[in-house]
């Protein structure tokens, strides 16, 4: 038993097979392109349309965030790899309901 415990103790660690696959690149199919997302909140006041800008604008990729409708009640996002069904989870736990109307590419030549 104690020689056993020994010779795995002296054997060199084995390489991982997954450091090498760390350095893939994704091929030009895979590349990320801009999308536009539209989301109705419901903002109640002042505070809650600059909490909702606020939340848009920490989100990564983003390169713009603005509001439209007539009662400035949607959230415009604009940007690259951006996840839609999370940026709406995060809306409705800091500022209430949000709804994704939709998500639609833009040209971005």
């Amino acid at each position: 038993m104690y020689r056993r415990v020994t010779q795995l103790m002296l054997q060199e660690p084995q390489t991982n097979t997954y450091e090498r696959k760390a350095s893939f690149t994704p091929p030009k199919r895979f590349h990320k392109m801009a999308k536009k997302i539209l989301m109705s909140v419901n903002m109640r006041c002042e505070k809650c349309r600059s909490a909702a800008l606020k939340i848009g604008g920490q989100t990564t990729g983003v390169t713009f965030v603005g509001l439209e409708g007539k009662e400035k009640d949607q959230v415009v996002v604009i940007g690259e790899g951006i996840d839609a069904a999370g940026l709406v989870l995060r809306l409705r736990k800091k500022v209430g309901f949000a709804d994704l109307i939709s998500v639609t590419d833009v040209d971005t030549s």
